[in-house]
């Protein structure tokens, strides 16, 4: 016999021993043999009939509580078997609190003390009653949302959609008495984080694990935290691979949408609020991983979380009011679904990782899609470096080795690719290869020939393309009806709020503005797409950009 989750031996009593006492009462009980060595053999102990009566009284007097102290022996050799039951409620030895954990004892502080003592008192850490917050301190704009989101999805009757704030929130049962509950101020408060530490999204991409390109976090209500980190993923983070069938466009993501949308809500729903740090979504070339504190129900392990199980949120007052909205179903079956969604789009198997301190989702990228972005990084450098900058007609194809490139591996037939020249003046740089070049270029990741031109080496299809033919790729992004992803994304980043242009450089992913960026901004000024904060001091170290009314119109009616 070995020592386990309810065996412990110890050759001789010290006082110090009502730890594992203690940590055997705090879990599912268990046995103390006194009198045994490591290897489980008795070696006897001489003053047992003393520690007979003894130990009964002391685990009484400090821990509160009895026990069966019986005395045994072996070959001659006695020895001592405490027994130790189970028990409901709280046990702590000197103020501090124990749990047996395998065949070891440890001492339960932080988050873990908080999770354990909750569950012995048949509680949940986002049903904790908060003091000093009011029904008049909740974000009317994110109840409203969750109304909107209620009356789509059925799930909550029409007369309580109706009712005031507060019968609301008391319908959804995040009040206790006089006071909200924790889950409250997570899903409804403009700023959560003022009460509980951590409550935010952390976005970076990475290009080696050490080595991280450029990051953004998210705040605000759970629901805004949500959607606003599903859209950034999608449209910061994750590339497009580009293909045609015929005059239609076809993107195809790493990551299918509704398995994405599905992680990132899991992850803000399920995880443990209770440790301070943040939920991390962590993007590389190859694959994206999310990682939450998550903790899984007693007993369980990643078997059972990838098997059927029934629904055991940990946060089951967040839950309800998720479901409610329509936004999670309450069935259990999130994991399945991702696991589903990912097969049926022909991307690998997403890999779970459970540790101490949390849980890892990963996505990883399919080898057709790796294939595809390589090539078409290639080949666009290629183009552009050789294209770029000449003074006499040019006569080579812009776009159409890009195209045959980029759609190959993913699988679906080139039926019209491009194949326009372009020449100094000619009237088709627009309608031929600069679609592919600017709006292309920056949608599937092929970064070198907009956004990453200065920082890639391929400065002359960015920075020359005033001077050679390419400044239709440029300026018709602003100037024609192309909508440059670039320009829709410096339009988004100023939607909000104004911002000054070194912010906008960071928001795209740069350590500073670049020459092409100063270009853009002085485009979309010109366009009245966007305008300066202070339009007499145009080079203010106080000046910020913002869009005009028509920026923002135009904005609303470009999809994105």
């Amino acid at each position: 016999m070995k020592e386990n989750q309810q065996f412990e031996w110890k050759e001789t009593w010290r006082d110090e021993l009502l730890r594992w006492v203690c940590g055997f009462a705090n879990a599912g009980g268990g046995a103390l043999h006194i009198g045994r060595n490591d290897r489980g053999k008795v070696v006897g102990l001489p003053d047992s009939a003393k520690l007979l009566e003894e130990i009964p009284n002391k685990i009484r007097d400090l821990l509160g509580i009895l026990v069966a102290v019986n005395a045994r022996e072996e070959n001659g050799l006695p020895w001592l078997e405490i027994v130790v039951d189970p028990y409901p409620h709280p046990i702590s030895y000197r103020g501090h609190y124990f749990q047996r954990s395998g065949s070891t004892n440890q001492e339960l502080k932080g988050a873990a003390l908080d999770r354990f003592l909750l569950r012995r008192q048949g509680r949940t850490w986002d049903g904790v009653p908060v003091p000093g917050v009011k029904i008049s301190h909740l974000s009317t704009a994110a109840i409203r949302q969750f109304r909107e989101l209620a009356r789509a999805s059925g799930r909550l009757d029409p007369v309580d959609l109706r009712a005031s704030k507060a019968a609301l929130i008391e319908k959804l049962q995040l009040t206790e008495g006089a006071y909200l509950k924790r889950a409250a101020v997570l899903l409804f408060h403009d700023d959560p984080e003022k009460y509980v530490a951590g409550a935010f999204v952390k976005i970076g991409f990475f290009r080696s694990e050490s080595e991280l390109a450029y990051h953004d976090t998210l705040h605000g209500d759970l629901f805004a935290q949500a959607a606003k980190t599903i859209d950034l993923v999608r449209t910061k983070y994750l590339k497009a691979a580009i293909t045609y069938q015929g005059i239609h466009r076809i993107e195809r993501y790493p990551v299918p949408d509704a398995a994405l949308r599905e992680a990132i809500l899991n992850a803000l729903v399920h995880r443990d609020y209770a440790v301070g740090a943040p939920v991390q979504i962590r993007v590389y070339e190859d694959r994206l991983k999310i990682w939450n504190p998550a903790v899984l129900p007693d007993g369980w392990t990643l078997k059972n979380l990838l098997g059927t199980h029934a629904s055991a949120p940990y946060n089951p007052a967040v839950a309800n009011v998720f479901f409610r909205s329509g936004e999670i179903e309450t069935w259990g079956r999130g994991i399945e679904r991702i696991f589903k969604t990912c097969k049926a789009a022909g991307t690998p198997r997403p890999r779970l990782l459970l540790e101490p301190n949390g849980l890892w989702l990963e996505f990883p990228y399919a080898l057709e899609y790796r294939k595809a972005m390589a090539a078409a990084g290639k080949q666009v450098a290629g183009e552009v470096k050789g294209e770029v900058g000449k003074t006499a007609p040019a006569t080579a194809p812009v776009t159409a080795p890009v195209a045959g490139q980029v759609e190959a591996p993913v699988g679906d037939p080139v039926t019209a690719p491009v194949t326009a020249e372009v020449a100094d003046g000619d009237a088709q740089r627009l309608e031929s290869g600069v679609e592919s070049g600017v709006e292309s270029g920056v949608e599937s990741g092929v970064e070198s020939g907009v956004e990453s031109g200065v920082e890639s080496g391929v400065e002359s299809g960015v920075e020359s393309g005033v001077e050679s033919g390419v400044e239709s790729g440029v300026e018709s992004g602003v100037e024609s009806g192309v909508e440059s992803p670039i320009v829709l994304q410096i339009l988004g980043i100023l939607k909000d709020r104004p911002q000054a242009k070194a912010e906008i450089a960071s928001s795209l992913g740069r350590t500073k503005p670049s020459r092409y960026l100063h270009e853009l901004m002085a485009k979309l000024i010109q366009s009245n797409r966007v305008e300066y904060t202070l339009p007499g001091k145009p080079n203010s170290r106080l000046q910020k950009y913002r869009l005009t009314a028509h920026g923002r119109a135009w904005f609303a009616r470009h999809p994105r």
